[in-house]
């Protein structure tokens, strides 16, 4: 019986670690405590930095050149709007032209409706 004891205690021991080889929480919290700040880390978060300030660089420029179309987009309406008023005050005066055509043929022109550039003027 005594075999069967001390085979049952060093199961026992197998199975189950001594009370002296247990860690304290306190031991396992300090294990997963970061270091005050080791050199790979401040290497690490200058990188870090500096890849953001070159993320903020790319970023500055694609807005400038955003601003710049911007600007040219701008001006290519401007010159749009700008020929599309040459236009009206030519089909203006070609108007004008023809109903004094008419009027000198003695044509009445009452029905006809020319506006002037003061009438297109005051609905821009």
């Amino acid at each position: 019986m005594d075999q069967s004891t001390d085979e049952i205690e060093s199961m026992s021991e197998t199975v189950l670690p001594s009370t002296s080889g247990i860690s304290s929480a306190k031991d396992d919290v300090s294990i997963f405590t970061r270091t005050p700040s080791s050199p790979h880390t401040e290497e690490s978060e200058e990188s870090l930095v500096e890849i953001e300030r070159e993320r903020l660089g790319v970023e500055k420029d694609r807005l400038k050149i955003e601003q710049e179309r911007l600007a040219t987009e701008k001006q290519r309406l401007e010159i749009e709007r700008k020929s599309l008023l040459i236009k009206e005050q030519k089909y203006q005066l070609y108007l004008t032209k023809l109903n004094l055509s008419l009027q000198q043929m003695g044509i009445s022109v009452n029905s006809l409706n020319v506006p002037t550039s003061s009438d297109t003027s005051s609905t821009q």
